[in-house]
């Protein structure tokens, strides 16, 4: 990629030096045409492939850094706001040489602070606003004092959501350092299920109407930025081209078309399989799978081909923490074992073919960019 760009530069220069002497009536010049043989690069292109929950000494090579911020670290009041936390975090991914994808959740399951009380990434001026809590007991464990979400079909709590989403936008949307942004916001981990209060994961979700409100306001408000959201939980989605979706059980619950609940059988079912062509197919591959897939084994019974997940989705990046961690990626062979899927995904650019002329004092250069990936490259 970088000979390619430094090759672009030349040409960019020589057409601009060569302009004044073209003439409109002479004869075009011939090109001679040299096909190129295609190699794999062995760094990190942008935004495609693994990339970790922020760490700074990658074991493979990385072009991104995900992390989660609470709604409280940003949203101070109903109609204040601080991005101090969330400026610092993209900074210190900016500054080795990544680029951020984030995601601002309400709840997370289990986190707890040294005395044992849930810490609540919801502000706390949405329960003096009436807003209800919804308690439950992480993983059902009744060992361990309860956590607590905010009612998301309470219409106060969405029309907070709306005007948190819009400032966002009118702070990131397009930001130089920011690659992708996970929708986030509703349910456990901002993952848009619910489901250890009751057996039900659409439990006290919104109404469809009320989501429609809400990736309205994503649509309108990120424009350049692409956003991602779990998975087509409303049928408005297929008005919004740009919202992206992510598989966070991916290689779990990715492809099976009798379970209408798996992630490519909701896109099916909503007609938004060739949503990969407008936005970027994202996800986490499923944190249990990751070590035996490190090591070259899995889970019979929960792992579902990698190959063949990436294939039907064009999943473009994954979050993979443990290939990034010395604990599980300790050899070589492991290390080129999650490189070699790494680069699977997501677009693969070479030049395939380099035409050239020259005529008198003109010479013209044409190249053919051919992309052998499963998607695209998102942005200009």
């Amino acid at each position: 990629m970088k000979k390619i760009a430094c090759l672009c530069l030349f040409i960019s220069l020589l057409i601009i030096s060569c302009k004044n002497s073209v003439s409109s009536t002479e004869p075009p010049i011939e090109l001679t045409f040299e096909p190129q043989d295609y190699f794999q690069v062995d760094e990190a292109n942008a935004l495609k492939g693994f990339f970790p929950i922020m760490t700074s000494n990658p074991l493979i090579p990385c072009s991104m850094e995900f992390f989660n911020i609470d709604l409280k670290d940003i949203m101070t009041g109903e109609n204040s706001y601080n991005f101090t936390e969330l400026n610092k975090k993209i900074q210190q991914i900016n500054n080795r040489g990544r680029q951020a994808v984030f995601r601002v959740v309400l709840d997370t399951p289990g986190e707890y602070n040294d005395n044992d009380n849930y810490i609540s990434g919801t502000p706390d001026f949405f329960w003096s606003k009436g807003i209800q809590k919804i308690y439950y007991y992480p993983d059902r464990n009744t060992s361990k004092p309860q956590c607590y979400f905010p009612d998301y079909t309470d219409q106060k709590c969405i029309n907070i959501l709306d005007k948190v989403i819009r400032k966002l936008g009118s702070e990131y949307d397009g930001k130089p350092g920011v690659g992708f942004i996970f929708c986030g916001f509703i349910g456990h981990w901002g993952e848009w299920h619910n489901y250890y209060d009751t057996s039900d994961e659409d439990h006290h979700m919104p109404t469809d109407t009320q989501q429609r409100q809400l990736y309205k306001a994503f649509a309108e408000s990120f424009t350049k930025t692409i956003t991602m959201t779990r998975y087509p939980t409303s049928s408005c989605l297929q008005n919004y081209p740009n919202i992206g979706f992510h598989d966070d059980s991916f290689t779990e619950s990715t492809v099976n078309d009798s379970i209408s609940w798996y992630f490519y059988s909701r896109l099916k079912s909503q007609d938004v399989t060739d949503r990969w062509k407008t936005a970027v197919i994202s996800g986490e591959f499923r944190p249990e799978n990751q070590k035996p897939f490190i090591e070259g084994t899995k889970y019979e019974d929960y792992y579902q081909d990698y190959d063949l997940c990436i294939q039907k989705t064009h999943c473009s990046n994954l979050i993979f923490n443990k290939a990034f961690n010395s604990t599980y990626v300790n050899d070589s062979t492991k290390r080129n074992r999650v490189w070699t899927a790494s680069k699977k995904l997501g677009y693969d650019l070479y030049c395939s073919n380099i035409g050239s002329g020259v005529q008198g004092n003109k010479i013209k250069i044409q190249l053919h960019i051919t992309n052998t990936g499963i998607a695209p490259f998102y942005y200009n």
